[in-house]
């Protein structure tokens, strides 16, 4: 942070998991919080799915509820959040799909979200969350004729690509289905099948005026 700073000239530091880190001094706290699975069962890793005490939500400044578009929010998670810290922002967000490109050429321009629309297509990922992925796929208007998951942070080697085009073509299926986060650990190989990538960006869908605010107010804009 130090070096970004003194040679680039930068203001801002943006910190992933930037929460846990006690001893750094933050100006501005954001904490995730997934809709599907807010608080798991209250304990901590590797009993739970918690990385600190849900007592230390009171250091945030904002929560963002994600996926607000694929599963309901509880009503008493916001009664939970409200009790643990009453000034700390909510924002509800989406994961909202923005098209499709094929693996390899993300310069390209992106096919709308409805060019799939009816098509059967084959999933695969090594993500953390594949129901969400699944989910999202389906409410885009597509039938999903497989979905071939791997654990997060999977590596794909040439035998998954042969397992999955092998499947693929006894089910009939010319079109694979990846996610962002599965293209970038794709480089480099070679895939027989037309692969699409869903390309997605977060949105924000309740507060976003607050929340810009708050980020202004560190810039005093």
């Amino acid at each position: 942070g130090r070096r970004a700073i003194k040679e680039f000239g930068v203001d801002t530091l943006l910190l992933d998991d930037g929460f846990q880190q006690w001893r750094i001094k933050k100006d501005l706290e954001i904490v995730t919080i997934d809709c599907r699975y807010p608080l798991g069962n209250g304990y901590l890793i590797p009993r739970g799915i918690l990385r600190q005490p849900i007592s230390t939500l009171s250091r945030a400044h904002i929560f963002a509820i994600t996926k607000t578009n694929l599963y309901p929010v509880a009503l008493d998670l916001i009664q939970t959040l409200r009790k643990i810290n009453p000034s700390a922002l909510i924002i509800n967000t989406a994961h909202e799909p923005l098209g499709f490109y094929q693996i390899g050429q993300g310069d390209s321009p992106l096919l709308t979200p409805d060019s799939l629309k009816g098509e059967r297509v084959g999933l695969f990922s090594g993500i953390g969350d594949p129901d969400s992925f699944e989910r999202l796929v389906a409410k885009l208007g597509l039938e999903i004729g497989f979905y071939f998951s791997f654990p997060d942070h999977h590596n794909f080697s040439p035998r998954d690509i042969e397992d999955i085009v092998a499947l693929a073509r006894d089910k009939k299926i010319t079109t694979l289905l990846t996610t962002q986060k599965d293209a970038m650990r794709l480089r480099g190989i070679t895939l027989p099948l037309r692969t699409l990538v869903l390309c997605i960006r977060l949105k924000i869908t309740k507060n976003e005026e607050e929340f810009y605010q708050r980020l202004h107010s560190l810039y005093r804009i």
